[in-house]
């Protein structure tokens, strides 16, 4: 099966009937889903806008076509994820990278540079873990963000404002302008 490639169809299939901005296609998904959003953006770079992956990690290699205008991509992962590690790991002999080398990989294969800084803004993500737990790491401009819950589990129990935060980050991060 050739998900991607479905995926890519249904796109464009939608962009036919209706008034589709292609500066903003935008995908979200959880775990596998979060991988799959990964994979989407490394096969179509000139087709995704962005990408918000929560506890998924981009392939190990980058392979598609580098893209003319950056993928933005937001990596959310909980510290504390046993199936899908913050740290990577393997499933079933086919290892994933962690959290920190996914947004690595995507920060250099945008065409810019690993260097990163942390935010002093923190976030509320998950309901059950007191205060705002989650940290912002950003990369390449903005272009790349890894939001790190700490403690947080597999499957968070999501705040309020977690939609709305990331769909106000994924609304600000149209596809660039070209080079």
């Amino acid at each position: 099966m050739d998900d991607s490639s479905y995926l890519k169809g249904l796109i464009e299939e939608v962009k036919k009937h209706y008034s589709v901005d292609s500066d903003r296609v935008y995908l979200i998904g959880h775990s596998n889903g979060g991988f799959m959003s990964h994979r989407m953006a490394v096969d179509h770079p000139d087709t995704i806008a962005a990408i918000a992956s929560l506890a998924g990690a981009a392939p190990n290699e980058l392979s598609g076509p580098k893209p003319e205008r950056p993928v933005n991509i937001l990596q959310i992962h909980g510290t504390d994820d046993s199936t899908i590690r913050y740290e990577g790991g393997e499933i079933d002999t086919i290892t994933y990278p962690g959290a920190v080398e996914t947004v690595e990989k995507w920060a250099a294969y945008n065409g810019g540079s690993v260097e990163s800084k942390s935010l002093r803004k923190k976030l509320d993500l998950e309901r059950r873990i007191n205060g705002k737990e989650t940290t912002i790491t950003r990369y390449e401009n903005g272009s790349v963000e890894l939001w790190m819950i700490h403690d947080g589990k597999h499957v968070p129990a999501l705040s309020k404002t977690f939609s709305e935060t990331v769909i106000k980050w994924l609304m600000a991060h149209p596809k660039a302008s070209g080079k």
